[in-house]
């Protein structure tokens, strides 16, 4: 009986609207219904659906659902697409990353298939108001056996490479916008295949500016904040140029700095110093903070890093522009300069919503982005490279340490 009622279920969604698709997959995602669930999506839905089903459950205790809500704020559709622009509140039943609810816009785009409307893609949104578009062509490949966090099958026997070679693309075949600079450089590229060159920089020569200024605030880099500006003073007080102030403030984050996995959502530096708490986005941002309020640029960098055995996590780090060179800042990591164990995405000057366009950016690579190491050096010697039958198993368990923070 029960199995009648779940294929009932699964041929009904065929006639479903997206709207109805929509209620049919959360309700069945809440209930444990995991593998009705998955049958609801194609595309980067299905990429991720492993991911969002363990999220679901390893914060579903944490959601207050009388009081939680979704709604519909606006639909388009064209063509086999279609997209519901959703604002989202869920109220938590006991504080939850510090705070006792979390408000989103997002939009879900669904594509139709012979057997009906599909969850195809998630898109964030800054607010209610920001246009959104539908989508065209087909939403790629269907792999749901993916891994969430790329996994080199190669890795350096030995750690602390100077110089890393990586081969990267996206399950999807979409293409990528790499940045250089800092120690990035891409050697080639092969149709929607990149091959990078990743080191390790050397120190750039002590620099003084002569014509200090504050760098634009925002929201996410505030330095008009009174306690950002004094502890900015303190750490620049006697220091001998802008290299010095950079190790100084490098050395006050990373050691003072309480760095907790999915503790934060992409906090601004007001929040970040006044708790000294987060992961590496805030650790990023706080440090990008007090080297502008110092007078020096800063940037912040989105990205992937790997701890040596071949599974990169999504990380955040920050550049700070020493005369006319720009070198990586990695507090969390502890990195200064930052190393070659890393591969940058996007750069982000402060302007921008960070944590949409982080959420964003996460969305469109996680159990998508494919990263191969091809050789590693140290100094001029090359690293042998090995396999790590454990990456897999390493990757599973960074996630749920995630999960873990973010329930804390």
């Amino acid at each position: 009986m029960v199995l009648m009622t779940l294929v009932a279920l699964i041929s009904a969604a065929d006639t479903l609207s997206p709207r109805q698709v929509m209620i049919r997959f959360d309700s069945l995602l809440q209930s444990g219904a995991e593998k009705e669930a998955r049958a609801l999506c194609t595309g980067g839905a299905l990429r991720m659906f492993p991911a969002l089903a363990q999220a679901q459950a390893r914060l579903s205790s944490f959601i207050d659902t009388a009081k939680s809500r979704d709604t519909v704020l606006e639909e388009k559709c064209g063509g086999k697409w279609c997209a519901l622009k959703i604002a989202s509140e869920a109220v938590f039943v006991k504080p939850m990353m510090g705070m006792d609810r979390i408000k989103a816009v997002q939009v879900a785009h669904l594509f139709r298939q012979t057997e009906g409307w599909r969850l195809a893609e998630f898109e964030e949104l800054p607010d209610r108001n920001t246009a959104f578009k539908v989508r065209q062509g087909d939403p790629g490949l269907s792999d749901s056996a993916s891994a969430l966090f790329p996994v080199s099958v190669l890795a350096p026997i030995q750690r602390g490479a100077d110089r890393v070679r990586l081969e990267i693309w996206l399950q999807s075949g979409d293409t990528l916008n790499l940045p250089e600079g800092a120690g990035q450089h891409l050697v080639k590229k092969d149709g929607k295949r990149y091959f990078l060159e990743m080191s390790r920089p050397d120190l750039p020569d002590e620099y003084r500016q002569s014509n200090q200024k504050l760098f634009p605030s925002s929201a996410y880099l505030d330095v008009k904040d009174s306690l950002l500006l004094a502890k900015a003073a303190e750490l620049n007080r006697g220091a001998r140029g802008d290299l010095e102030i950079t190790r100084r403030i490098y050395e006050f984050v990373s050691r003072t700095f309480q760095f907790q996995l999915g503790a934060a959502m992409f906090g601004t530096s007001r929040e970040a110093l006044r708790q000294m708490r987060g992961d590496c986005s805030e650790a990023a941002v706080l440090t990008a903070a007090l080297l502008r309020a110092t007078g020096i640029d800063s940037r912040v960098v989105l990205g992937y890093a790997t701890l040596g055995h071949g599974v990169f996590i999504g990380h955040a780090w920050t550049e700070a522009k020493i005369g006319d060179r720009w070198m990586g800042v990695d507090a969390a990591l502890k990195e200064f300069p930052a190393g070659a164990n890393r591969l940058m995405l996007l750069r982000l000057n402060g302007s921008e919503e960070m944590r949409v366009t982080a959420s964003n950016l996460m969305l469109k690579s996680l159990s998508n982005l494919r990263i191969e190491i091809i050789g590693a050096w140290k100094g001029d010697k090359a690293l042998p490279l090995e396999k790590n039958p454990g990456n897999a198993a390493e990757a599973r368990e960074f996630f749920e340490q995630v999960l873990q923070g973010i329930g804390r």
